[in-house]
């Protein structure tokens, strides 16, 4: 971070390299939208470069970026209901599967986690995929979100038991629909 603020491009290029995929699922995941996703993950790249003298070694500089990025992607939500597809970040995060039918179950299990997910308030979502899909820790998706760690494990309680109690219904329906059919 010390060479990006001195204006050194090739540590600047490694950086984006090293985290830059990442920081766009997590902005694709918060705004469901491909365009505006790729616009803020620029802007957290051009904030990477202006502001690296701001960073401080007292924590990891990719929870620092999921920060800027986080922020970013608040200010563009204000005023509307963010459209996550966690299916197609689903895809983007596993491997490809070898057999037709796995894929087929893959992508049904992910349209009922997505439609699920699109249920919960917009923190609890986010909560839950800084912890579960982009692998922070407590710690860190707390610093991401401005929060105290209690306040994000509520957040993660509160959409864990929501979203068990959305894909319960879900099973449920599916199972009579079938049983009905």
């Amino acid at each position: 971070m010390k060479r990006i603020a001195e204006g050194d491009k090739a540590a600047f290029g490694h950086m984006v390299r090293t985290h830059m995929t990442d920081i766009y699922r997590f902005a694709y995941s918060i705004l469901g939208d491909v365009t505006r996703a790729e616009d803020i993950t620029q802007e957290a790249c051009l904030k990477l470069w202006t502001r690296a003298g701001q960073w401080t070694p007292s924590g990891r500089v990719r929870s620092w970026l999921f920060r800027i990025t986080h922020n970013l992607c608040m200010d563009d939500l204000r005023g509307r209901k963010p459209q996550v597809d966690i299916e197609k970040l689903a895809f983007t995060l596993r491997d490809e599967m070898p057999d037709q039918s796995a894929r087929y179950a893959e992508r049904e299990t992910a349209r009922t986690v997505n439609d699920a997910l699109q249920l919960l308030p917009e923190r609890q979502r986010t909560a839950l995929v800084l912890v579960h899909y982009s692998g922070h820790t407590n710690i860190e998706s707390a610093k991401i979100m401005d929060l105290s760690v209690d306040a994000l494990e509520s957040l993660l309680a509160r959409g864990r038991r929501k979203m068990k109690e959305l894909l319960t219904d879900s099973v449920s329906g599916s199972l009579n629909n079938i049983l009905e059919g």
